[in-house]
């Protein structure tokens, strides 16, 4: 804490590029690359089970407004999609 903010941002992105270490996570004490790599077989898993779930609802509305369009269906399948895309993500953890 000692110099500049953007000193202590360029020997970070040095020490990645030149070592392929993103640092020491300050909460557990242990590489932050182990910390990704013990986190991401389940981050992986649920983003592809958010594709499958996304593309279930998605693709039978999208047919639907398509086949019969500016009827009261494809008014409602639009406002639907609307409304999923305008609501925020919630449930974010607060540190």
């Amino acid at each position: 804490m000692d110099v500049p903010i953007y000193t202590q941002y360029g020997r970070w992105i040095s020490e990645i590029v030149v070592h392929g270490s993103l640092g020491e996570s300050l909460w557990a004490s242990i590489p932050v690359t182990e910390e990704i790599a013990s986190r991401w077989p389940v981050t992986f898993e649920l983003g592809i089970l958010a594709l499958i779930i996304t593309q279930i609802i998605a693709l039978p509305i999208g047919i639907y407004s398509a086949l019969r369009q500016n009827t009261w269906g494809d008014y409602l399948g639009r406002t639907f999609a609307i409304f999923c895309i305008a609501v925020p993500v919630s449930g974010w953890r607060r540190w």
